[in-house]
């Protein structure tokens, strides 16, 4: 049951999106009295190809269209969707996050399919039924 709670992902795959995104993720080694990405990116790892791709959208467009640049300052899980908070985002890169958080919670947080989708109650897990069972 432990791991059944636990909301962290890898750190291999947390550092890659870190290596990756570097301005979307500079608050990351920054205090808690300044951020809550001093905790890191505090979903299971089945979010990661969510998370690249919305990231890879954000600075594209950032990039493209010469914007100020967004920073994420929580990434979390809550209610069984990834929460995605950032400073300065625009109306189209709202729009994003809102599909991401959306995509979300129709796919396993464990491992990220989105075939066979469950949503526990209580505290609210979104899972595949064979992540469920195991």
């Amino acid at each position: 049951m432990g791991t059944f709670w636990r909301v962290i992902m890898d750190k291999i795959l947390e550092n890659k999106l870190y290596e990756k995104y570097p301005k979307l993720f500079r608050q990351k080694d920054l205090s808690m009295q300044e951020t809550c990405m001093c905790w890191g990116i505090c979903v299971n790892s089945g979010w990661y190809w969510i998370i690249d791709n919305l990231c890879s959208c954000i600075q594209d467009y950032i990039d493209a269209n010469h914007k100020p640049q967004v920073e994420i300052v929580q990434l979390k899980e809550k209610f069984g969707s990834m929460r995605f908070y950032v400073d300065g985002a625009d109306e189209l890169i709202r729009g994003m996050i809102w599909l991401a958080e959306d995509l979300s919670y129709n796919t396993c947080e464990m491992c990220g399919t989105n075939t066979d989708i469950l949503h526990t109650k209580g505290w609210i897990k979104t899972r595949c039924k064979q992540c469920v069972n195991n």
